[in-house]
């Protein structure tokens, strides 16, 4: 996998599974709400209509002890408003109670509007009394249905204390396998990253130093950093090369300067002693001629030497050319690792944006805790005021206090459940806090694997400044090996001349010792540019003994 792909990844991986916790906590959050809304609202429909039935008995009396026409009116109003309440009611309790019994309760309701109507209409206090005591009948299947909705909110809230437990070993666990993959992932990447890296910049400094004694393998891996490993083992192998074929180069050619100024040294003294004899030239011509033979021979000889050390001087520049197309390869590998891991930082940068969001999502749970908290106190406060309005009922309220005593407990228990979700959103929050912390250090990794990547490009520059200097130098000495073989035909030309004038030494003494002169001179001018080639391979000897070979 390159190394584009594997940050991609690191950094995906994370994001999505906090997303999802945080997905899966806001959908029970408010499945919670939506459950306690139907319930709550269930049990104190269930009053009201429980109270309506009571001011219905109690204007019933009223109109029974004083039949008078506002308390016929009164009786008319509340038979007309425990009629709506009731078609209100049904829907909420269909679940809750059977068919049959809610039949029963709706057959004693019109029962009772039209016996009430009718006592009311005739005036008839013994019926108006009857209805009022038939109130009762209802008051006790209301107290049934009101245990059945009760039994169904406790249920209800026994599963979603479930629920709540369920959530906060669901988050805990999340949060904690998150914070290891998180972990986990950062620390295999950057160490896949930043180890090969190290590895390379330790050679690289080695090879700065002149240190080539170690070796090094390529690796089998397919994406940037080892390839760039890679070329810089190629790179290495053929540096190794060349500097082995300049010292043997170097040790041939100053064999053959010292060699050369021997013979050249030779043939001096055979000039001078041509021109002490210039007298004798008749009576030496043969032998002359026969010394003229070999210092062909050797000039033969010469020519060949220098020839091969032109060739290898030649081999010499091409691996010198192949180390600085390496070594700029090299540095454009390095160059492309610096894009990349300016690109993983980038990635951080969006990681760290990323969680900083889900900090702030973690901080809009906490506000809708806090609003269930405060629909808690709300609820609690309601059930305050209706145990006072039961009190103030008297015995006729006692079935609403118990009711305002349930739905206090039930608050009670709301607030509870609302401290829980606080607290397990703070040890969220602390989770992201550590996983950003995590993060930050992945960033500080990647700062300092730039800062690498700064040494590494230092080091192929001076690499490539040293392999173009010994460049040059082998340019230098391919020039002198050229002008040295193009003297050495010169002076293979003049000792034909040589030759040739000895043959005719009858024909004038002075031809010769002017012939001898001119010989002088290009010997000592050949013997100034054997001391000029080995000036120049002592130098290019100081020069490789930068770099330590393995031996």
């Amino acid at each position: 996998m390159k190394v584009k792909h594997r940050l991609l990844v690191n950094a995906a991986v994370p994001l999505v599974v906090s997303l999802l916790i945080i997905g899966a906590i806001l959908s029970q959050m408010l499945q919670f709400q939506t459950s306690n809304e139907e319930e709550v609202g269930r049990l104190i429909a269930v009053q009201q209509f429980n109270g309506k039935v009571t001011s219905v008995k109690q204007s019933l009396n009223n109109f029974a002890f004083n039949m008078t026409d506002g308390n016929k009116f009164d009786v008319e109003r509340e038979i007309h408003d425990i009629q709506e309440a009731w078609v209100a009611l049904q829907p909420l309790i269909v679940g809750i109670v059977s068919s049959e019994s809610l039949e029963r309760l709706s057959t004693k309701l019109d029962e009772l509007e039209s016996g009430a109507l009718k006592a009311v209409q005739e005036a008839d206090s013994s019926s108006a009394t009857r209805q009022s005591i038939r109130t009762l009948g209802i008051t006790n299947d209301l107290y049934l249905l009101n245990k059945e909705a009760e039994y169904k909110y406790e249920n209800g809230l026994f599963q979603q204390e479930q629920k709540i437990s369920f959530i906060i070993s669901f988050t805990l666990i999340a949060g904690v396998l998150l914070l290891l993959i998180s972990l986990g992932m950062t620390w295999r990447t950057t160490n896949k990253i930043t180890k090969p890296i190290h590895a390379l910049v330790v050679s690289a400094e080695e090879i700065a130093k002149g240190d080539l004694t170690k070796e090094v393998s390529v690796t089998t891996g397919k994406d940037e950093i080892s390839k760039l490993w890679n070329s810089f083992c190629h790179m290495r192998d053929n540096l190794v090369q060349i500097i082995d074929s300049v010292h043997t180069a170097v040790a041939e050619i100053d064999k053959f300067s010292v060699q050369l100024k021997g013979e050249v040294d030779h043939v001096a003294e055979m000039n001078e002693q041509v021109v002490v004899s210039t007298d004798g030239i008749s009576q030496g011509s043969q032998s002359i001629a026969y010394d003229l033979q070999e210092a062909v021979e050797y000039m033969d000889k010469i020519t060949k030497s220098i020839v091969n050390n032109t060739n290898h001087s030649n081999v010499a520049v091409n691996y010198s050319k192949e180390a600085v197309e390496a070594i700029v390869e090299g540095k454009e590998l390095v160059e492309k690792q610096h894009s990349l891991t300016k690109q993983n930082t980038e990635s951080m940068h969006s990681m760290q944006e990323s969680f900083r969001k889900f900090s702030d999502y973690t901080s809009n749970i906490k506000q809708m805790a806090k609003i269930v908290d405060d629909i808690t106190g709300q609820t609690n406060l309601l059930a305050l005021n209706a145990a006072i309005e039961a009190s103030r009922a008297g015995e006729a309220g006692k079935g609403f206090a118990v009711v305002a005593e349930e739905v206090r407990k039930l608050a009670d228990q709301s607030a509870e459940a609302t401290r829980e979700i606080f607290t397990l959103v703070e040890k969220i929050h602390e989770a992201m806090v550590e996983v950003e912390g995590s993060v930050e250090h992945g960033t500080k990794l990647m700062n300092n694997q730039q800062s690498a990547m700064y040494s590494t490009v230092s080091a192929f520059n001076l690499i490539e400044g040293h392999i173009q200097h010994i460049s040059q130098s082998l340019l230098d000495l391919s020039a002198s090996m050229e002008l040295s073989k193009q003297q050495n035909e010169k002076i293979a030309e003049t000792i034909e001349s040589i030759s040739s004038v000895t043959e005719e030494s009858a024909a004038g003494s002075e031809e010769i010792s002017a012939s001898a002169y001119e010989q002088l001179g290009a010997f000592e001018q050949m013997n100034n540019g054997v001391a000029k080639l080995h000036e120049m391979t002592i130098e290019l000897e100081k020069k490789l003994d930068v770099f330590q070979l393995k031996s």
